[in-house]
């Protein structure tokens, strides 16, 4: 009795091994997401972003809100920061029609200098004249 208790200990345990290292496999693969939000009188923004690695974002949601009944229209642009702090100014879109109305713009990003940091600018425009801008709290790039 005595070893068919041990045969059955010993044929469980290294299934029990097996557990810990496939949830460890499974939480590893799961996206690491983070967000950055900047707050104005006339507009607001919120932005998420999906880290894939130390050159990339492979998915970011930009939206920007036009809050103000003033005529301005709002638009929104990506802003990283390379391994050497340089900050990269990605292209302003959106342009929204107005009070109360919202763009959303989806996309990834990819830099050979690497990406430490994340964020947007939200833009007043007049036209095509920039009147202002607010930029958000950046977001690190979480350790790989």
């Amino acid at each position: 009795m005595r070893i068919r208790s041990a045969l059955r200990a010993l044929a469980v345990l290294p299934s029990l091994a097996l557990v810990p290292l496939a949830a460890g496999q499974a939480a590893a693969a799961a996206p690491v997401t983070s967000t950055a939000g900047s707050f104005d009188p006339y507009a607001h923004s919120h932005a998420v972003f999906q880290w894939g690695g130390t050159n990339s974002l492979t998915g970011i949601t930009l939206t920007g809100y036009d809050d103000g009944c003033d005529g301005y229209k709002i638009a929104v642009r990506l802003v990283t920061l390379t391994n050497s702090g340089a900050k990269h100014y990605w292209p302003w879109h959106g342009y929204t029609t107005g009070c109360g109305t919202s763009y959303t713009y989806d996309t990834y990003a990819n830099d050979s200098n690497g990406i430490q940091y994340a964020t947007l600018d939200v833009g007043v425009f007049s036209g095509s004249t920039l009147k202002g801008l607010r930029e958000a709290s950046p977001s690190r790039r979480p350790s790989a």
